[in-house]
């Protein structure tokens, strides 16, 4: 086997498991947005937040910046019993505890619920071109590497 086969052989599986999981988030993103527009949304009041560090800490000390809190909120499902979910937010502008914000609940499973977010179809479209313009310039890097 030579250097090339083995470098190719890299390449395509690295590519394959990027397409791959590329699709299959894509695939479950697009299954929950389709049923929350049948799922009844309620109310939620913010409850609470931990903090999630970057996964690069940065200065002196090796603190990490916070990139993210996890917000906890609390809503009344449509069996009237109480539920507690789980969000993440930017560190820019998480919401304030006490905040109400609109979450849609499963209505087959209330304690499955997911904040209301707008969403941008021309983000997840530059997404996927992003990924396809990485996998063609891998493709060229890998053939000028191996000649």
């Amino acid at each position: 086997m030579t250097v090339q086969t083995v470098v190719w052989g890299c390449w395509a599986a690295f590519v394959l498991i990027m397409v791959t999981v590329t699709a299959f988030g894509f695939r479950s993103y697009r299954r929950r947005a389709r049923a929350m527009r049948t799922w009844p949304q309620v109310t939620a009041v913010v409850v609470g937040h931990r903090e999630v560090a970057d996964a690069f800490p940065s200065g002196d000390a090796g603190q990490g910046q916070i990139s993210s809190a996890l917000s906890r909120y609390r809503y009344t499902g449509p069996d009237g019993q109480i539920y507690e979910g789980k969000t993440s937010q930017p560190r820019l502008n998480p919401p304030s505890i006490g905040q109400q914000i609109v979450v849609c609940v499963n209505p087959e499973r209330p304690a499955q619920s997911y904040p209301v977010e707008p969403t941008n179809p021309f983000v997840l479209g530059c997404a996927l071109t992003l990924v396809g313009v990485f996998c063609v310039a891998s493709f060229f890097f890998v053939r000028l590497l191996t000649g």
